[in-house]
């Protein structure tokens, strides 16, 4: 099983080290804004895609991770995006973190426009994988978005609702570079959009309605 076999060569543990620092405290998301805007110098919607799929394949996976002490070193320098259910969210999260519902939140019609444009996101889950998903999805639209690296199970881990890993079933931190190489190879075809539409898109949007709103500079 992939999850079960890909996060342990960068020394990472199950551990519980923010604990004590989780809070139930709800914090309210803010009023909506505008999208990021982004300049590809294409027209065509598919052309559009390719150029800001391309753009963070470039990028690489340094620029879409965050360790969870780095975000807690700088709370305030952050927008933090907890993508778990309202029950799971009350039962504790980060400091200052917004719940957003997983397959619902990020789209036009939801709360996709109360994401942060003037500073980078931070988005979590109870492993890193989903958030790493995520963070794919919202980079290729323009956000700043980063995963918090082992989501929850690497800041409370004991305690925690949701998916839990042993230290055991943890072996090597690779699950999103192994997305970003497979898409990499991937042939520019129709297979290829929909595999992308499906795969980085965890909330199963259609991508085109933000493609479209992409004005080229």
């Amino acid at each position: 099983m992939l999850s079960a076999v890909m996060l342990h060569s960068m020394g990472f543990a199950v551990n519980n080290s923010r604990a004590a620092q989780f809070v139930t405290t709800a914090t309210a998301k803010p009023a909506a804004g505008d999208l990021p805007k982004l300049s590809t110098g294409k027209t065509d919607p598919q052309e559009i895609l390719r150029a800001r799929v391309d753009a963070v394949f470039a990028e690489g996976f340094t620029l879409a991770k965050v360790g969870s002490d780095d975000v807690y070193g700088n709370l305030a320098g952050y927008q933090i995006a907890n993508y778990w259910s309202e029950a799971d969210y009350s039962w504790g999260h980060i400091d200052g973190a917004m719940q957003y519902s997983p397959k619902e939140a990020f789209t036009l019609a939801a709360d996709l426009k109360t994401l942060a444009t003037d500073k980078p996101v931070a988005v979590y889950c109870y492993t890193g994988q989903t958030s790493a998903h995520v963070a794919a999805y919202l980079r290729v639209l323009g956000y700043d978005a980063k995963s918090i690296t082992f989501g929850v199970n690497g800041m409370s881990h004991d305690d925690m609702p949701g998916t839990k890993w042993a230290d055991t079933e943890i072996h090597d931190p690779m699950v999103v570079r192994f997305i970003y190489i497979m898409f990499h190879n991937l042939r520019w075809n129709d297979h290829a959009f929909g595999a992308i539409q499906r795969f980085v898109n965890p909330d199963g949007l259609i991508f085109w309605e933000h493609i479209h709103l992409i004005t080229p500079k």
